[in-house]
């Protein structure tokens, strides 16, 4: 055991003695955090579109349909810039905003009077969410106008027809009011029973998963995978410098020599962690309500992640051919695995296929940690403890034959 501390403390001086590459391994989670504060600040991101209205018409009903998209909830989902229809079209194109509701000229007049009208949406294909809202708003709005000529037609057509009186329009309210109350003897208490059955949820435990609790753990993830594939590129170095030769000649073996520097990788994978951990509580407000599990389950993942880089190292003939053979394979695995983009804003059979890499696998289990939702998976320790285990086994005893000589 002293042998492998000796081997973890002589590589940690060699890191220490490049400050500038140690600081680059630790920046690299301070950098993602950072970047994700600039563009999703803290707290829980919610979608935001913008809505071009082209109103034609400029009447009371246009009027009522371009703010219904700035009405409580709506308000804070999207922005309504009114616009000309040239151009709303032109900022389509250009893929500036979410949707342009296009409100003819003469619509107030065909709703009031019940006659054939149109309203035409124009959604961005480059966007899934927020355009198919505003279809579901415009297409609620008709259904809304369609019940409202059959309970009051009359009464809007005769309005719509001439300008009504004082005497009409006194006329016209008690009518709608005895309607008004015609109706509610059907919608309260309703005319028919409902049966229903509550099924407790499961309550979620921890703070809402936002888009930090996404996106985090993927960076995390990458950054740390970029560092153990530097630091498998040091066999190299040191096979060049004539350490290696020395070194696993002697009675130790290569175990002891593998050991040590899977630990002093292992406690620089440590502070990496903690300190992405703790720039992203700082600079996004990630809660992190289990840090030692979410801590000690990244260095697990990236530990495998390095024994995994040095024995594809061991199987090239020379540094360059490890480096290719590393990066063909930590690249996809990343991209596949959700840590560029989270698997829920992945195509669905991507997403199928990336949750069965050890990436996706290894993220899902992090999210669990920073957000708990199912309790955990009690397999994902034994794994990869079983996983690394053979890696290690299968490093040794390339490690002579590759590196001694």
């Amino acid at each position: 055991m002293g042998f492998v501390w000796q081997t973890a403390r002589k590589d940690l001086l060699r890191l220490m003695r490049e400050p500038a590459g140690l600081l680059a391994w630790i920046g690299i989670p301070v950098f993602i955090a950072l970047l994700m504060g600039v563009l999703f600040g803290r707290g829980e991101v919610r979608p935001r579109g913008i809505v071009l209205v082209a109103d034609q018409d400029d009447s009371m009903v246009s009027r009522l349909v371009a703010g219904a998209f700035s009405q409580d909830r709506m308000a804070e989902m999207f922005t309504v810039e009114k616009v000309k229809e040239d151009e709303g079209r032109k900022r389509m194109n250009e893929g500036k905003a979410s949707a342009l509701v296009v409100i003819p000229k003469g619509f107030g007049d065909a709703v009031l009077a019940g006659t054939e009208s149109r309203l035409v949406v124009v959604k961005n294909p480059a966007q899934q969410i927020m355009p198919q809202m505003v279809e579901q708003v415009v297409k609620l709005l008709a259904e809304a106008g369609f019940y409202l000529q059959e309970l009051a037609g009359d009464e809007l057509r005769a309005m719509n027809e001439r300008q009504p009186t004082e005497a009409e329009v006194a006329l016209m309210s008690v009518r709608l009011n005895r309607m008004a109350t015609q109706v509610s003897k059907w919608m309260r208490p309703p005319r028919f029973a409902v049966e229903t059955q509550v099924v407790e949820e499961k309550k979620q435990q921890g703070p809402p998963v936002g888009f930090a609790s996404l996106m985090l753990p993927g960076m995390l993830v990458m950054g740390l995978l970029f560092t153990a594939s530097g630091l498998s590129m040091d066999w190299w170095k040191e096979k060049q410098d004539g350490t290696l030769r020395r070194v696993l000649s002697t009675p130790n073996g290569p175990a002891s020599v593998l050991g040590g520097k899977l630990l002093a990788y292992a406690l620089l994978a440590s502070v990496v962690s903690g300190v992405g951990l703790a720039a992203a509580h700082a600079m996004v407000g990630l809660a992190v309500p289990r840090v030692w599990a979410t801590m000690g389950w990244a260095v697990t993942v990236s530990c495998c992640g390095y024994l995994a880089f040095v024995l594809l190292q061991s199987l090239a003939s020379q540094r360059r051919v490890g480096e290719m053979l590393v990066n063909m394979v930590m690249l996809p695995l990343c991209m596949l695995g959700g840590c560029f983009f989270p698997l829920e804003m992945m195509p669905a059979n991507l997403a199928a296929v990336g949750r069965w890499t050890p990436t996706g696998m290894a993220l899902a289990v992090m999210r669990d940690t920073l957000a708990p939702q199912s309790g955990g998976m009690w397999w994902a320790v034994p794994a990869a403890a079983v996983t690394g285990a053979a890696l290690f086994v299968l490093c040794a005893r390339q490690a002579r034959r590759r590196f001694a000589f």
